[in-house]
């Protein structure tokens, strides 16, 4: 049943493709025709490829033990062009519902000041996932090309036939045997054929090279962590080292510390200066991106609204021509009673307090939160 649905579900995603928009320069294209021919021409028949062997290799599970004799084994071969499964997989996981709720993990995350911990602990676990699949995809490498060598490992080892061992017993053996080779630099079983033995010298070579990615990349992790740490850790020691000399009250230094520890986590906010891609972008893209982020802000305003009824461009005009973003604070004064106007405010996110000539700010002000 498992291998009906898995099978259907690509075979719907390969149809889903013609329905597919996608982008051209600046402009989103949903033409039919158009979406066919840009399929047709790229990933139709590698994505065909997948689904065909998929129904092969499902054909060859659910048929009896040894009704395809030796062609089973060929058939086994097509599996490994199911990896382009993963990179499928890997997009929808990017873009779709998954990456949103991964994203407000994070964010949650952040505000309770766990970013740090938190960012280890995923890319910890990134590494360690791409661990597995390697040895997954090594074992079954092994499973197609090693069948000489197995046999004789078992025969070796006194262990029962391979036909009574079950496919899980078969399966960790291939991963044992590619974990081995990978971390080990040698296989666990004595290659006998020309293919047994220029699998194994693939996959030890590609052990090296791969392990000695991770070791740097779990050091750069490693690293990048306790020098995130020490420099909040430096930042909050030289605090409390400032508050001792001055002989600050403990009533007052305590929250002192507490407020700066909680902002270090707070997730910085960041303009458009600071992102240097945005220059890239044309025009129109330009124009779509900030109408897409402050658009709803300014709609709200009744006299804006009035116009854009008549020309539904200005909305856009502004967010793209007049509009500057500023960021504030908690806490700060945005501007005094008295101050000459030079533009108007529109609340993107957060909030503002006024507060009046009897209030906490002499004179009257707008503070921002």
């Amino acid at each position: 049943m498992k291998l009906v649905i898995t099978c259907v579900f690509w075979i719907v995603d390969l149809l889903l493709g013609f329905l597919t928009g996608f982008h051209r320069k600046d402009v989103v294209i949903m033409s039919f025709k158009k979406i066919t021919q840009r399929y047709l021409a790229t990933s139709f028949f590698p994505n065909l490829l997948v689904v065909l062997a998929d129904a092969a290799g499902n054909i060859v599970e659910m048929s009896s033990e040894g009704a395809l004799g030796q062609g089973q084994i060929y058939l086994k071969l097509t599996r490994f062009i199911k990896l382009n499964r993963v990179l499928r997989l890997s997009y929808m996981l990017r873009h779709g519902k998954v990456a949103q709720a991964w994203d407000a993990l994070a964010n949650f995350m952040r505000r309770q000041g766990l970013h740090e911990q938190f960012t280890f602990l995923s890319r910890v676990i990134k590494l360690v996932f791409y661990i597995m699949w390697v040895n997954h995809v090594g074992g079954c490498l092994w499973h197609i090309a090693g069948e000489e060598a197995r046999i004789h490992w078992y025969l070796d080892g006194n262990f029962a036939e391979v036909s009574q061992n079950g496919r899980a017993f078969d399966y960790l053996v291939g991963f044992y045997w590619s974990a081995a080779s990978m971390i080990a630099g040698g296989s666990i079983m004595t290659p006998r054929t020309t293919l047994e033995i220029l699998t194994t010298v693939f996959f030890v070579v590609f052990g090296f090279i791969f392990s000695s990615v991770l070791i740097s990349s779990l050091l750069s992790i490693v690293m990048e962590y306790q020098n995130a740490n020490k420099e909040r850790d430096d930042k909050l020691k030289t605090l409390r080292q400032f508050l001792y000399q001055h002989r600050v009250d403990l009533r007052v230094a305590v929250p002192i510390v507490t407020q700066v520890s909680a902002r270090m986590g707070t997730r910085k906010w960041i303009s458009e200066g600071e992102v240097t891609a945005l220059s890239l972008l044309s025009p129109t893209m330009h124009l779509e991106l900030w109408f897409q982020i402050y658009g709803p802000s300014m709609a709200t305003n009744p006299m804006i609204c009035a116009c854009n009824s008549v020309d539904c461009g200005l909305v856009k005009e502004i967010c793209y021509r007049a509009l500057q973003h500023a960021s504030h604070r908690p806490g700060t004064r945005i501007f005094e009673l008295n101050d000459q106007a030079v533009g108007a405010y529109f609340v993107y996110m957060g909030s503002l307090e006024y507060v009046g000539i009897a209030g906490a700010c002499p004179g009257g002000a707008a503070r921002g939160e």
